[in-house]
């Protein structure tokens, strides 16, 4: 092993995906966790993922979920270990991020810009619990109506976490990823991950998952009153997402 590579090994830390649901942070995990050298978890404060048993033990994790992610993290010697939060585990998640990377965590900051399209994905997954697409399988073929006051909702819902997520952000360093820039595209990811994989101070690797796409086909074509909810959009004063 040469100087370099024990320099890089001393400068590994842990990490935190600080993102929101439909944002890519699995196709992210995943790839980060195919990499020999780091071993990465999902939203580890939430039944959903099945890190956690039942609402008592997750109220306990998002209480103390700094003591939580460390004892997550103490039986990966030999790799990097990193965790996904959304800005909605827990009231405390603001203050838990900050001091994370205080306490020598990177954290990653995973953004969607089309915020329009990952409402519709948001609202279509909810409903179908259909959440992700292997490769080989099948998508749902099905058209969808989304009622126009639950789609703003969302919409409304998507801009405040955004809001906060910054504001949480701040005045602390961290690496920005955008999902359409650096991951929805295969040839952009190829072109990304070593700057990913540097910022983690780990080697280099090729790295793929089984995932695709939920949906080959555009919203537009998906969701059967599509213009409407546009025009709605546009009414409403969000003239900057239509």
């Amino acid at each position: 092993m040469n100087q370099q590579q024990k320099r890089r090994i001393k400068m590994r830390k842990p990490f935190i995906i600080f993102s929101q649901s439909r944002s890519g942070s699995t196709l992210l995990r995943r790839l980060l966790d195919s990499h020999s050298q780091i071993h990465c978890e999902g939203e580890v404060l939430t039944i959903t993922d099945g890190y956690l048993k039942n609402n008592f033990g997750q109220k306990v994790a998002r209480l103390f979920s700094i003591p939580f992610l460390y004892r997550r993290k103490w039986p990966v010697l030999d790799s990097v270990y990193g965790a996904t939060l959304f800005i909605y585990h827990g009231r405390y998640i603001a203050k838990n991020i900050q001091w994370l990377q205080r306490l020598g965590w990177k954290i990653i900051y995973l953004e969607r810009n089309d915020i329009v399209n990952q409402a519709f994905s948001n609202i279509i997954a909810m409903r179908t619990r259909h959440f992700h697409t292997e490769i080989g399988e099948e998508e749902p073929k099905e058209r969808h109506f989304v009622p126009e006051d639950k789609f703003i909702h969302v919409i409304k819902n998507r801009l405040r976490w955004h809001a906060r997520e910054k504001k949480i952000l701040n005045s602390i360093p961290f690496k920005q990823i955008y999902y359409e820039r650096d991951l929805g595209n295969p040839q952009n990811r190829e072109r990304f991950l070593p700057e990913l994989f540097e910022f983690l101070s780990v080697e280099p690797e090729k790295v793929d998952v089984n995932l695709r796409k939920t949906y080959s086909l555009p919203y537009s074509q998906i969701i059967e009153n599509y213009d409407s909810l546009m025009t709605r959009l546009k009414n409403d004063g969000f003239t900057e997402l239509y």
